[in-house]
């Protein structure tokens, strides 16, 4: 998705092993879509750069985790 963008995570994607992104999608929380990480940019090339106002992180997903809000 192109940096901007709106998502919501999949509530379906995240189970206890990640708890706080699980937060984020029972909360339906809308994060926007980030540039690649300038410490390191190879990860943009796997995950989706997502942050979130509420708790101020960025966080890398994979696009089956997400969807446009």
């Amino acid at each position: 998705m192109k940096p901007g963008t709106n998502v919501r995570l999949k509530s379906e994607a995240f189970r206890r092993g990640r708890p706080h992104l699980l937060q984020h999608a029972r909360a339906g929380d809308v994060g926007v879509v980030g540039g690649p990480s300038k410490q390191s940019p190879g990860m943009s090339q796997i995950y989706t750069i997502v942050h979130f106002d509420q708790c101020g992180h960025d966080h890398r997903l994979l696009d089956s985790e997400i969807e446009k809000a």
